[in-house]
């Protein structure tokens, strides 16, 4: 009867404590825990009170706040970073995107403050009037036996012949560049040896279509064994005919090239070196 009686005492009790919390506006699935009680039909009374709980945090997620991914609003999110896609230079204008060593990135742009004279070509600041692979404007590139000469490809000069603005001269007999570049002769003069003369000296053939070029055919490289006759880039003109310079070797449609360090023809015509190899005295490497 006691142990009875001792049972239903604690069972009120905890129902009272419920009632309690209710009334002072707690609720107690707040904290995780519940109260009950109950009665079995046998006229016994019993109860049971649990109390339990837990607390989540989304720990290192971002949430957008500020710029994307938790940035703050004038950068990027780029992997599992922030960067200020205007100034970075490993990530100028976009993620990934880096200028070359020593470009800077300006408001997005690899190289925005390029040296006067220099244009940006992709990330690199170039000068367009003498860069053989952006030769007059970005990708505009020149042939293998070409030069950028102001804006413009022109083609290597023969041994022996000059460059003057955009074509090959014999200063030997050019009237109009006669012992060098834009020194031209009087109207009545030719030009044989470098000097503008009267006449021909011996030993030479009028060339021109006037006769005002002395040429020695014989070496000539712009005329080489006859008027107009002009030897190739890397080509010397020996005994009237065109050679390859001292040092080069003539392989076919490359003309003349260094069996000593062309990636292409190392050490003999046709042997190419693989990818990334270097032709050092004649050996791949």
């Amino acid at each position: 009867m006691m142990m009875h009686m001792r049972t239903m005492t604690i069972s009120l009790a905890l129902a009272l404590g419920g009632v309690l919390a209710l009334a002072c506006g707690d609720d107690p699935t707040d904290v995780g825990g519940t109260v009950g009680a109950s009665g079995g039909a046998d006229g016994t009374a019993g109860g049971s009170a649990t109390m339990g709980g837990s607390n989540t945090a989304d720990d290192g997620v971002a949430d957008g706040s500020g710029g994307e991914g938790g940035c703050e609003a004038a950068e990027t999110l780029c992997g599992q970073a922030c960067f200020n896609l205007d100034n970075d230079e490993d990530h100028c204008g976009d993620c990934g995107f880096a200028c070359a060593d020593g470009v800077p990135c300006v408001a997005g742009v690899c190289g925005g403050d390029c040296p006067e004279g220099n244009v940006i070509c992709g990330n690199d600041c170039v000068d367009v009037s003498n860069d053989p692979d952006h030769c007059g404007g970005c990708g505009d590139d020149c042939n293998g036996n070409e030069t950028c000469v102001s804006g413009n490809c022109v083609e290597d000069c023969p041994v022996g012949a000059v460059q003057c603005g955009f074509q090959c001269v014999s200063t030997d007999s050019d009237p109009d560049h006669c012992g060098g570049c834009d020194a031209p002769c009087d109207g009545n003069q030719v030009c044989g040896g470098g000097a503008c003369l009267d006449a021909c000296p011996d030993g030479t053939i009028q060339c021109g279509d006037n006769g005002e070029s002395c040429v020695d055919a014989a070496t000539d490289p712009l005329n080489c064994g006859g008027c107009g006759d002009d030897c190739g880039p890397d080509q010397t003109c020996t005994a009237g005919n065109c050679t390859c310079a001292e040092g080069l070797q003539a392989c076919g449609d490359a003309g003349c090239v260094d069996l000593q360090t062309d990636v292409d023809h190392c050490g003999e015509c046709g042997n190419d070196c693989d990818g990334g190899e270097t032709c050092t005295m004649g050996d791949c490497g």
